[in-house]
């Protein structure tokens, strides 16, 4: 099919048409004297092989309309009368394969626009964690305490003024790396608030970090707050502070259980739902009594 499409495209559907016309002219020969436009009456002898016709038409040279009488040799005039049937026949089929290559051509030369790509969205470099579980990878050694540039850096405030781990010496730090778009956060927050409730006034600090940027997330961070009436020491922490205290692994939430020492006592990643208040609380409880113990006992 791919052949005859090729043969009788468009451009050689004009050549094929020329060419069929020429071949009727010569087959025909003498046979097309004139223009005939109605047959009058016509006659035919077998016998003698001999056809005459009297036909009303434009009489050769003159231009006028008059009866015309001829006669041919019926196994001539046969004879054509076949080869113009075939020529027929073959332009017929000519002008079907031009009609369909020229419709295939058509839809050939459309070709639909390329698609759009499909749009991505940036995820955030700290990802959200349910569970503790870690990646596949292998994980860096565990922090085993606090930078000492670190326990001295301060911390703006989400209210106002500033604040460093130094500045709550003798108490037992409970640090929460959180973000306003971590959906796991906004489930531990208010089992953590229970917790922090139940240990006020005794030797323990609850600050929250927030690594985001002040400048551009404070209305959010601000809200996400009012949402889950967060009470924690909150404030602002830079990419470096929450990189170290995360020790490599970008989950959150993360929570560090810190002596006074600056020693990390506890390290967990991820939220378990109805466990994080638990865990916690063990946790603290698990620090005090270490921190009382190591406390010489005045005599």
């Amino acid at each position: 099919m791919g052949v005859w499409r090729k043969l009788f495209n468009l451009p050689n559907a004009a050549l094929w048409l020329r060419l069929g016309i020429r071949r009727i002219l010569e087959s025909a020969g003498s046979a097309i004297t004139s223009c005939y436009v109605a047959d009058w009456s016509c006659q035919s002898r077998a016998a003698g092989g001999i056809t005459r016709a009297m036909t009303l038409g434009l009489l050769p040279g003159s231009g006028t309309l008059g009866y015309h009488n001829h006669e041919q040799n019926y196994s001539s005039v046969t004879s054509q009368r076949l080869a113009m049937r075939k020529i027929f026949i073959f332009l017929f089929l000519a002008a079907c394969f031009a009609a369909n290559a020229g419709a295939q051509s058509g839809r050939r030369g459309i070709t639909p626009p390329p698609l759009p790509p499909t749009p991505t969205l940036a995820e955030p470099a700290i990802q959200p964690s349910m569970g503790s579980r870690e990646s596949a990878r292998p994980a860096p050694a565990e922090l085993r305490a606090v930078p000492e540039t670190l326990l001295n850096r301060q911390f703006k405030s989400l209210d106002k003024g500033s604040f460093s781990f130094s500045d709550f010496g003798g108490k037992v730090l409970v640090v929460n790396i959180w973000a306003s778009w971590c959906g796991p956060c906004r489930q531990e927050v208010p089992e953590y608030e229970k917790v922090r409730k139940a240990y006020v006034g005794r030797a323990v600090e609850f600050i929250g970090l927030t690594g985001e940027d002040p400048m551009t997330s404070a209305n959010r961070v601000k809200q996400f707050v009012r949402d889950v009436n967060f009470g924690f020491r909150l404030g602002w922490a830079d990419r470096e502070t929450v990189s170290t205290l995360m020790n490599g692994r970008n989950a959150i939430p993360q929570t560090l259980i810190i002596a006074p020492d600056g020693r990390i006592l506890s390290h967990w990643r991820g939220y378990s739902r109805g466990q994080g208040g638990d865990r916690l609380r063990e946790a603290i409880e698990s620090a005090l009594s270490e921190t009382s113990s190591a406390t010489p006992t005045s005599r």
